[in-house]
């Protein structure tokens, strides 16, 4: 019921919060998601200290004492005590400082800020708020002028009573109250066993990251070609209002692939929510021919693991062939659950490769080295620099090679010539042998063993923690009948 209270123990609030930001910002920290939760969950604890100095301050004056004199008294008798309740805060979430890993990146800086508030707060308690308290504190009580002072003292009023008459009541059965509490905990207990469960909730941002992928070889004038269709399917839609795409890879060499950053309307403008947009997109898409789409929701990167999939699984082991084909039999068995969608692999086989063996005996017989079949092959399908040009101030390098539509096929080799010893030119084609097999695009590796990587999104209607518990069940399978090729690891 008091207004000059009131304000004091508001005028905490910024003093201590702006107070950590100073901090924060000398740390190197910014205002991201975690130290805005730390400072918003710590708006409710820096009142703590200043309530409890203003409430003896306001105990002294109500026994007659002037301002001054109440403010270095009161605080004098409180400060130990204000220190000890804000020790005692600091020693709850203190631990978080201590967690490792990647939790423990995340938290950090919450604690940090968290802890800071609360010490800032005490410092504030002792000094500025006995300060304004020497200024302008009332030590009557003024909920009779006010009107929302006569509205506050009367609900609380009413609080009181309530609470006293449940009380009553209720110390007169102990037992039955105890019971009541266990039931009640034990079945809160069993009903969490029964909620679905995720590391991060879905949220809607109105951002879409969509990965598309062509046939393995395809050519970026290709790939460009049928992503363009399908940026076309996604402006057409009346939720979008704008895309950005590009063809090709940033880590790799790839040319059939590309990303499309989709930008949606704010969710008050739109009739669908962001998942059903993601739902009929892979819909419309999918009809493309030869284009493979995988939808990411950008609210859920950051908590995810390399690839930003809720879903990731690598599987490890010396034995390439083994872990090629477990992870068949995994993605089959994700797939067939239907728990899951753009269900993919960091593995694709298709790419063509074409393996080219000398004849060393017909080599040596017409005095032909396999240095020069080498060279000639490097020369005229890879390509060699063989000097500058200048134009202005740029200068660029200068590469001799077959034409393109000379060096596709395997039976343009036939076209190619290496000069004997004698001098004479004959067949590239009379000198090697040529074999084609899928080879994979790049070799990747964890903890210096093979692996296999395999993503997915969660399909609707089902949880993160169910398609982990499957992949877990599956391992457990594998690892139980020893057929897994050297251990597997979940993320």
């Amino acid at each position: 019921g008091s207004l000059s209270s009131t304000i004091n123990v508001l005028l905490a609030i910024p003093m201590s919060l702006l107070g950590t930001i100073a901090v924060l910002y000398f740390l190197g920290f910014t205002l991201n998601t975690f130290t805005l939760l730390g400072l918003g969950l710590a708006v409710g604890l820096v009142v703590d200290d200043a309530i409890m100095v203003m409430e003896n301050i306001t105990r002294h004056r109500q026994a007659g004492v002037d301002r001054v004199t109440a403010a270095k008294k009161g605080t004098r008798e409180i400060s130990f005590a204000a220190l000890a309740s804000s020790v005692a805060v600091v020693a709850v979430f203190s631990p978080v400082l201590f967690m490792d890993g990647m939790v423990g990146k995340f938290f950090l800086q919450f604690g940090l800020a968290l802890c800071i508030a609360v010490m800032l707060s005490y410092i504030e308690a002792i000094t500025l708020a006995p300060a304004r308290c020497a200024q302008f504190l009332a030590a009557e009580r003024e909920e009779r002028g006010s009107l929302v002072g006569r509205f506050a003292e009367s609900s609380f009023a009413w609080m009181e009573r309530s609470y006293s008459a449940v009380l009553r009541r209720t110390i007169g059965h102990p037992w039955k109250i105890l019971i009541s509490a266990l039931v009640l905990a034990v079945a809160c207990i069993g009903v969490f066993g029964l909620i679905p469960r995720e590391m991060v909730p879905a949220q809607d941002q109105s951002r879409l990251q969509i990965r598309v992928s062509t046939p393995v070889g395809a050519s970026m004038q290709e790939t460009d070609q049928i992503i363009r269709k399908a940026e076309a399917i996604i402006m057409a839609r009346t939720e979008v209002i704008k895309t950005f795409c590009y063809v090709g890879s940033f880590s790799s060499s790839s040319t059939n692939s590309g990303f499309l950053f989709v930008t949606l309307l704010p969710q008050n403008q739109r009739k669908k929510t962001q998942a059903q947009i993601q739902n009929e997109l892979r819909r419309e898409l999918g009809v493309i021919p030869g284009l493979r789409v995988m939808i990411q929701d950008p609210s859920q990167q950051t908590f995810t693991a390399q690839r930003g999939f809720p879903v990731e699984v690598s599987l490890r082991g010396p034995d390439w062939d083994g872990l090629l084909g477990h992870s068949r039999k995994l993605m089959s068995e994700l797939q067939r659950s239907g728990m899951v969608v753009d269900l993919d692999s960091d593995t694709d086989l298709a790419m063509p490769e074409l393996r080219i063996t000398p004849d060393r005996a017909r080599c040596a017989d017409l005095g032909v080295s396999i240095e020069d079949v080498a060279t000639s092959l490097n020369a005229l399908v890879g390509g060699i620099l063989v000097g500058k040009y200048s134009s202005g101030e740029r200068r660029m390098d200068m590469r001799v090679r077959l034409l393109s539509e000379q060096r596709t096929r395997p039976e343009d080799l036939q076209n190619l010539r290496i000069r004997t010893r004698s001098g004479d030119l004959v067949p590239l084609s009379a000198l090697v042998t040529t074999e084609e097999h899928p080879a994979m695009q790049d070799i990747r590796r964890a903890n210096r063993q093979r692996a296999i990587g395999i993503n997915a999104n969660i399909a609707p209607g089902h949880s993160q923690q169910e398609a982990l518990a499957l992949v877990e069940r599956w391992a457990a399978r594998r690892n139980a009948a020893a057929r897994l090729p050297g251990g597997h690891d979940r993320r």
